[in-house]
């Protein structure tokens, strides 16, 4: 299990980022991660998998499922990250045309809805209470 962070591999110029396109091809299960560092203050987990796609050559779907599935491995909650039977319902609704179009978007917030615990909300004000 792996985390790697794309924005900050980009925002301090790294000569020689994190290969993640090797470490997916070696087998290793990954996860994106946004980062609140002065360097690379990003909390747009879209434009991490947006970057992981550019920095590292993720597919649309690997980036998708890093930042879902390798996500809530890499922070122990096994009960999130898909759609499946038995998971917490916490998951976002984007307003794309196919789930690549959040990739080839760049820093546009494509969520619609949030679904948390099950409870639909429909903007961030919702979220906050």
């Amino acid at each position: 299990m792996g985390v790697v962070t794309p924005t900050l591999d980009f925002a301090v110029r790294h000569t020689r980022p994190f290969d993640g396109r090797a470490m997916l091809d070696a087998g290793m299960t990954l996860a994106l991660a946004t980062d609140f560092c002065p360097a690379a203050w990003v909390e747009s987990i879209q434009v991490v998998m947006q970057f992981a796609c550019r920095l590292y050559q993720f597919s649309p779907d690997e980036a998708l499922y890093a930042a879902t599935v390798g996500g809530a491995q890499a922070l122990g909650l096994g009960d999130r990250g898909c759609i499946a039977t038995g998971k917490l319902a916490d998951l976002q609704i984007w307003n794309v045309p196919t789930f690549e179009d959040v990739i080839y978007r760049i820093g546009n917030n494509a969520v619609e809805t949030v679904v948390k615990r099950g409870k639909v909300y429909q903007s961030a004000r919702d979220l906050s209470n």
